[in-house]
């Protein structure tokens, strides 16, 4: 079978002179603010590019995670997907998140909780983002029954 044609992913950082802040506009309409994170970042109240990097995971994780247990006609009443990253306090060449662990936690009928756990890890495998990182990313799964 023939591989599918590429998307084009675009999006545009501006910035206007105002210290360590700016503008995504992702081209589809969707325009946020961005700062650095505190200290360096001169707001609290914005995303910062390693949010948002970990944020981008935690998207794409949990979309690809429910195609998952659609497939296998798994009933899902609960799921959320934390993501926590450990960032370097400093900056610096070659630096980077040392690890970012991703928490699924879901709530399953008690059969489904082992094929649960299979769509979990199937789904990191499956997972754009998380292939397109050089991060070591680990899942801590809940699955509640």
């Amino acid at each position: 079978m023939a591989e599918a044609k590429p998307r084009l992913v675009k999006a545009v950082a501006s910035w206007k002179g105002e210290g360590l802040q700016g503008k995504i506009d992702y081209l589809n309409g969707v325009k946020l603010d961005f700062a650095a994170p505190p200290p360096l970042g001169p707001r609290a109240d914005l995303i910062t590019p390693e949010g948002s990097l970990v944020a981008a995971l935690c998207m794409c994780y949990s979309l690809t995670l429910v195609a998952f247990l659609q497939g296998m006609k798994i009933e899902v009443s609960e799921l959320e997907v934390r993501g926590e990253g450990e960032a370097p306090g400093d900056l610096g060449p070659g630096k980077g998140f040392k690890k970012i662990d991703l928490k699924p936690v879901l709530k399953v009928k008690k059969e489904d909780r082992e094929k649960a756990l299979r769509a979990i890890n199937q789904a990191k495998e499956f997972c754009l983002v998380a292939n397109s990182l050089k991060v070591p990313i680990t899942l801590s799964p809940e699955i509640k029954t």
